[in-house]
């Protein structure tokens, strides 16, 4: 039986997911593949009362000079550390680096070059790149000026932020229009994924915090967990919220972006996928 990753838009808004991958390793069982349903209707979107993030899962966690918060996550149960960055003001120097597309550990690296590393970032390098760990070049994108307030009011600006950072994968979904309520959505065993919410400068209800979480699951009848750290992070403090994880290794868990807000409060979403089978076949 084949398995594909069917970008599914399942509305109590709309959806989006997203990923890359490379070469070997064991996939999860053809079995545990998903049915070709609407995601809700296989398990739905938990809120942030049924999974609370888990602190334990941070690694560690870095600020930037241009004002990013990037946060090191360990996924668990041998799988990618996941990369999450805040931000509320433009951070031209943190986007040139991450549109290198960098390892945890590379990030690491070039934001901190006279740290020790944890271990679990050099471990997780090793599962996400045949080759040793690249020094970055930490220099400012053309056109961006540090400090500045981030908003994404522009449809265009906002797909051309995204577009910049996240490489060209096998999926790709980018909101054209703002969006509010609740949205969920699911890139199946995806090895690598981008995800990036941003909410616009102004707000209908103020303060309430928007809801964003990465979450897992083992197959179809599983029950989400999420594995983000900052479910509520689009409040006063921050603008913007990415999320990325490579690995060459195939996933062994189907994932979700979940957004929630207030209803009249608007967000914009993006994400870039990897097909499930990429890890094997090196692309």
């Amino acid at each position: 039986m084949s398995r594909s990753a069917p970008y599914r838009d399942s509305r109590t808004s709309s959806t989006i997911l997203a990923a890359l991958a490379i070469a070997a390793a064991a996939c999860a069982s053809d079995a545990d593949a998903p049915a070709p349903v609407d995601v809700d209707s296989a398990g739905g979107a938990s809120t942030p009362a049924d999974q609370a993030p888990d602190a334990s899962r941070v690694v560690t966690s870095l600020d930037t000079a241009d004002g990013a918060r990037v946060i090191f996550v360990d996924e668990g149960d041998g799988d990618a550390i996941g990369v999450e960055i805040l931000s509320s003001t433009t951070t031209p120097a943190t986007d040139a680096l991450i549109e290198q597309t960098p390892s945890a550990l590379e990030l690491y690296m070039a934001i901190a070059p006279a740290g020790k590393a944890p271990l679990a970032l050099v471990r997780d390098h090793a599962r996400s790149s045949a080759a040793p760990p690249r020094h970055l070049a930490v220099a400012a994108a053309t056109g961006e000026t540090t400090g500045e307030y981030y908003n994404c009011a522009d449809t265009t600006s906002w797909a051309n932020d995204f577009k910049a950072w996240a490489p060209v994968l096998d999926g790709e979904y980018i909101a054209s229009s703002a969006e509010s309520g609740a949205t969920t959505g699911y890139v199946s065993y995806s090895p690598t994924f981008y995800f990036d919410v941003c909410r616009p400068a102004d707000l209908v209800y103020q303060p309430t915090d928007y809801w964003t979480s990465v979450q897992r699951r083992t197959s179809s009848s599983g029950t989400w967990s999420t594995i983000s750290t900052n479910v509520n992070a689009l409040d006063w403090q921050y603008r913007r919220w990415r999320y990325y994880r490579t690995s060459l290794t195939c996933s062994s868990y189907q994932y979700q972006l979940v957004v929630n807000s207030f209803t009249a409060n608007q967000y914009r979403r993006a994400a870039r996928w990897a097909d499930p089978w990429s890890c094997q076949i090196g692309l």
